[in-house]
């Protein structure tokens, strides 16, 4: 029987549209029954002591990391209908907004206490949302699905990773500067188990290889962007498109909304790195560099006038020669010509060709943005230009690094947004004033901030500035100076006495807002550094218990208990830790770590591997698996993955000592001796791998050597009995 015109037509549609989604719906309904892919929401719903509660997805950054590199917000536990005379505030930004590197302090816990302080009768619930390294690609999805979330108030802190974030110019977390629409059909797809699969043949297809360990910034060295880069201008018009739909999204859901530009250290953080501009001639480019020398030259005699003229000249051939600004900057300063320097460091940021800092177009649109979208619900807090130094460009006063604020930064910049938010609060809750704001040495007490816990944010800071592109920086080796000096005199008032107030400190904080979880996570990291791993534990159970679905809580109570050599319960805790998120690979290397410390090397590797499978190329997971394996005379896979330790972060000491002592034991001596020099010159005051090295040497016959390194070890530790016995064999 022959067709009808529309019975062809309906068979044209059916095989050409209606028959690939059937076979789309069922390849996606496959995929999702068989456990492929991950959700894609920042909440999950759950129930907690019989209500529901919204807690964070910690695998929500998969749709824009790696699993290597994949960062989550901070423990999230929320009611989905806000409970009643609570004022609910949404911090939205990245690693700068959720107060790296001690959120525990950071500045939106500063504005917490400055608002609960000033309004007593009210319960003010923040809620942190910030993520490390993401981009307004990222917090635009985060804050439409907080749209639905009832938040009062929303604080919009973002623009630092623009450039080097998902999507950004200069990032490694995929492609590059890609138009905002594509971005989000991108996004789009990558939501459905469909579009993840796609998304990981093309990844396979393509030879695109995305981080395997996270190294911070060094993993962006070698990326640089070009300050006249047309790629540049993508990533500008992409982030005000998605700062106005994040400022619509938040308006659409009834919440009054602080834009804040964001503050960055520009006096005192130079460029990461300076391109010269493309089109100069090989004479300028020559003029350029002695100009520049001589401008060094100049600040070594403090002939600043000198400098100023010498790096002008550089800058009149290439004005957008970032190091050249900079100093120039410096000079000027020196000159007293404030407004002229304060303009060269900004030029100087602007230009920076690794632009890991908000510069003066993303501050530009945030300030468009607030006129453009003007309201009675939308108030600007311009932090960049009110966060000052002595009326000059901000920087080590408020800044640890580039980015990131310090304690006293933090208070300053809590203190904008509590006088912003402010603004935009009810008149009902306005007339509960009851105080001026609290003063710094308050907010800090009611965090429960020791001396202690600050050293252990010093003592992370300077790992972190050791490390590129820090190290290169022109002050870094005097900046670090300075804090280690900070440790010191920390360290000089650590007596019993000192120990007793920060504790008693810690437990009146936790007194005075005993639902506040992150307040027994930082008195249990404080009793850590004291030494006290029982009550730590303790103070780990609560914050288990405060957030009874953050594994991590549980992991670090695990930890506790292996120092206090309570094993049992240390198995315990990191099971449930692996109970309640399968994910964890954290966890699951913690488990092997403990029941390789049992003797139970075979099931300790079965652990180390589940932990590989969920988090691919980790090192310390490496070193696990070697060191378990070397126990089991498996010396060959033990050298395989000690090896691909070393080769994803060469600068881990602990997995060349490991390597160096499985080469020695299989008499490859020459590769013994490569891997335990590296280690000790990594971690020179390494006592056994000086004595370990020397034994090499010594069978080498390299005996000066090896005699150096005994004298080492004994110089470290005077009761080393191995290298006092090599000593003895020679002759004096």
């Amino acid at each position: 029987m022959e067709l009808t015109p529309s019975r062809k037509w309906l068979f044209r549609i059916t095989t050409s549209l209606i028959i690939p989604l059937l076979a789309l719906g069922a390849l996606e309904g496959g995929l999702r029954l068989a456990g492929y892919g991950y959700a894609t929401s920042l909440f999950q719903r759950v129930r907690v002591e019989g209500r529901d509660h919204l807690i964070n997805n910690q695998r929500f950054g998969l749709r824009f990391f790696s699993p290597e590199v994949c960062f989550s917000t901070l423990p999230i536990k929320m009611e989905p209908t806000k409970p009643p005379d609570t004022f609910r505030v949404f911090i939205f930004g990245e690693s700068a907004a959720q107060g790296d590197p001690t959120p525990c302090c950071g500045a939106w816990r500063y504005l917490e206490v400055l608002l609960r302080e000033r309004y007593p009768g009210v319960h003010f619930e923040v809620i942190n949302l910030g993520i490390a390294s993401i981009s307004s690609h990222v917090v635009l999805p985060i804050a439409r699905e907080c749209a639905a979330c009832q938040g009062d108030l929303w604080l919009v802190y973002m623009g630092n990773n623009e450039m080097i974030g998902p999507f950004g110019a200069a990032t490694v977390f995929g492609a590059k500067a890609l138009p905002w629409p594509v971005v989000r059909g991108v996004l789009a797809l990558k939501t459905t188990r469909t579009g993840q699969l796609l998304s990981d043949l093309a990844s396979k297809l393509s030879g695109q290889r995305p981080p395997r360990v996270w190294t911070g910034m060094t993993l962006f060295l070698g990326n640089e962007v070009p300050p006249n880069d047309a790629r540049r201008e993508i990533v500008y018009n992409n982030f005000e498109r998605n700062l106005q739909d994040i400022v619509r999204a938040g308006r659409k859901a009834g919440a009054q909304v602080v834009l804040s530009t964001v503050a960055v250290n520009l006096k005192d953080c130079s460029p990461f790195a300076s391109v010269a501009s493309s089109n100069l001639s090989p004479a300028n480019q020559e003029s350029i560099k002695r100009s520049c020398a001589e401008g060094r030259a100049a600040e070594l005699g403090d002939d600043w006038k000198q400098a100023a003229s010498a790096y002008g000249a550089a800058i009149a051939l290439d004005p957008k020669m970032a190091d050249a600004q900079f100093y120039e900057g410096q000079s000027l300063e020196h000159l007293n010509r404030f407004a002229e320097a304060a303009s060269c460091f900004q030029t100087a940021c602007d230009c920076d060709a690794l632009p890991f800092r908000a510069d003066s177009r993303i501050n530009g649109i945030i300030r468009r943005t607030s006129r453009s979208l003007a309201g009675p619900d939308l108030v600007l807090c311009d932090a960049a230009a009110t966060l000052l130094d002595h009326g000059g460009p901000a920087g080590h006063e408020s800044f640890f690094d580039h980015v990131h604020l310090n304690f006293d930064g933090n208070y300053r910049v809590a203190l904008l947004w509590a006088a912003a938010a402010e603004r935009l609060l009810p008149k009902e809750v306005k007339e509960k004033a009851a105080s001026a704001w609290a003063s710094q040495q308050l907010c800090e007490a009611r965090l429960g901030l020791t001396d202690l816990n600050r050293a252990e944010v010093v003592s992370q800071m300077l790992q972190r500035l050791a490390r590129p592109p820090y190290n290169a920086q022109f002050n870094n080796s005097q900046y670090m100076l300075a804090l280690t000096n900070q440790l010191k005199a920390v360290a000089q008032h650590s007596d019993a006495t000192a120990i007793a107030n920060a504790r008693a400190l810690c437990i009146d904080a936790i007194a005075r807002a005993p639902q506040d979880y992150m307040l027994y996570l930082n008195y249990a990291r404080f009793l850590q550094k004291i030494g006290q791993y029982h009550e730590a534990a303790l103070e780990w159970k609560q914050v288990a218990e405060s957030m009874p679905y953050d594994a991590f809580a549980l992991a670090a109570e695990g930890e506790c208990l292996v120092l206090d050599r309570n094993f049992t319960s240390a198995h315990e805790s990191f099971s449930r830790a692996v109970t309640l998120d399968p994910s964890f690979a954290l966890a699951w290397r913690k488990l092997g770590d403990l029941d390789t410390l049992q003797g139970n090397e075979e099931k300790a590797i079965k652990e180390y591997r589940r932990a590989d499978h969920l988090q691919p190329n980790d090192p310390q997971t490496y070193l696990s698996l070697g060191e378990a394996l070397a126990r089991l005379k498996r010396l060959d896979e033990s050298v395989q993955y000690l090896q691909r330790a070393v080769q994803l972060q060469k600068d881990y000491w602990p997995a060349h000592y490991e390597l160096g002592e499985v080469f020695s034991s299989q008499g490859r001596l020459a590769e013994a001796k490569d891997q335990l020099q590296q280690a000790v010159s990594l971690n020179p005051g390494l006592v056994q791998g000086h004595v370990e090295l020397g034994a090499v040497l010594f069978k080498l016959n390299e005996l000066e050597a090896a005699r150096q390194h005994f004298e080492r070890a004994l110089q470290l530790d005077r009761n080393n009995q191995t290298a006092r016995a090599y000593l003895v064999l020679f002759p004096r």
